[in-house]
């Protein structure tokens, strides 16, 4: 996999081992290319998981009406109803592992930035609709 960084003189993004910047000329030491491609990279997946976070944020509305009109009309076996109903915890789940992984960086990218935003408002709508089903879970296993 080829390994990328951000020039620290430019900011734009630049191919890991080139000795200079092709867009503004600086000079780059390895040690400095090392470190900006790490740094690159965990931006890189932190903006990705964070992208899929917000691909399933709208799922969660269609969810609760989905589980709540199985429940409400016996369409789920109680047997059954944990393995549905434990389906929002994966984003959930993914949305802490993210803040436990990623918040300490401290960075001026803009992707990152709005990488922060879509994870803030994906647990804004995961965790009520964890605890709408939690709730619906409760009910439909003490009918």
């Amino acid at each position: 996999m080829s390994q990328f960084l951000r020039c620290p003189a430019c900011n734009e993004v630049i191919p890991f081992g080139e000795r200079f910047c092709k867009y503004c000329s600086a000079g780059l030491s390895y040690e400095a290319a090392q470190q900006a491609a790490e740094q690159f990279a965990k931006l890189s997946e932190a903006c990705a998981l964070a992208n899929n976070l917000n691909t399933m944020t709208p799922v969660a509305p269609i969810m609760l009406v989905s589980y709540g009109l199985a429940t409400w009309w016996d369409w789920i076996s109680p047997s059954r109803s944990f393995w549905l109903y434990g389906l929002p915890l994966a984003p959930l789940l993914t949305a802490f592992y993210w803040f436990l992984s990623y918040r300490a960086i401290q960075t001026n990218d803009t992707d990152f930035q709005q990488a922060r935003k879509d994870v803030h408002k994906s647990l804004l709508v995961w965790i009520p609709t964890t605890i709408v089903l939690i709730v619906m879970l409760v009910f439909l296993h003490r009918r």
